[in-house]
């Protein structure tokens, strides 16, 4: 990968300017509605069983981003999320505090307009969600308890992009991991086990649309499919 990166910044600029953003300071709200299938497995004796349910989140972030040598974009998300799942006996949470962020590199990118380019990007995101309605059995007696799911994940996208007048396309595959766990817990009682997700790999596309002639607002939307099922949209404002 630092090969690649080394011959990104030696190949020259294709000799056609186009107006380059003034900002170098990217500040994007953006609203995420997703759903993925992950599963935990509990052991009673020597029966393993394994419960699988969809999970569904909500996110409301603002990112804060920089540009370098227009080819690196760095950025830190925070803001809030929820979960629901069904299947884990209906967990529903408010909204907690969600953070993380990522960077995107824009490889074999020229200043001509209409010339594809290639991207990379890897993000985290990490919140934990509580909710105190979850009903488990603690010495054969069905006792309330807390349900806490602390979710990290990870995601990796391989793609390419493309110009044309005020909109920019870009698509490809994505990799996604979560490193997650479903904490149940009462003042004397604590069980603490692994989600995992069931898909790991699918596609992206999102898109970018110009407002302004001096490229400083735009609007931007996104789907992902197969490994996470989402849609994100939300506005780009360069400073």
């Amino acid at each position: 990968m630092s090969i690649v990166i080394i011959l990104v910044f030696l190949i020259p600029l294709h000799s056609e300017e186009v107006k380059v953003k003034k900002g170098i300071i990217l500040v994007q709200p953006l609203v995420e509605s997703r759903a993925r299938s992950a599963s935990e497995k509990t052991t009673l004796g020597d029966i393993i069983e394994k419960n699988t349910s969809i999970f569904y989140t909500n996110r409301l972030l603002l990112r804060i981003a920089t540009q370098f040598f227009e080819r690196i974009e760095v950025y830190g998300d925070i803001g809030t999320a929820d979960i629901s799942a069904p299947d884990f006996d209906d967990f529903s949470s408010g909204l907690t505090l969600a953070y993380g962020g990522g960077i995107i590199l824009k490889m074999l990118r020229s200043r001509g307009r209409g010339h594809p380019y290639a991207i990379a990007e890897v993000r985290y995101i990490h919140y934990e969600p509580v909710t105190d309605t979850v009903n488990v059995y603690i010495d054969n007696v069905l006792t309330g308890a807390n349900d806490e799911i602390i979710w990290r994940e990870w995601e990796t996208e391989f793609g390419a992009g493309f110009r044309s007048g005020s909109l920019e396309l870009r698509g490809g595959v994505r990799f996604s991991f979560i490193n997650a766990r479903d904490r149940i817990y009462t003042s004397d009682f604590e069980k603490r086990l692994k989600l995992r997700e069931e898909d790991n790999a699918g596609m992206f596309i999102d898109a970018d649309i110009y407002i302004d002639p001096d490229e400083q607002f735009a609007f931007n939307i996104g789907v992902t499919a197969i490994d996470v099922n989402s849609i994100i949209a939300g506005v780009k404002l360069w400073f």
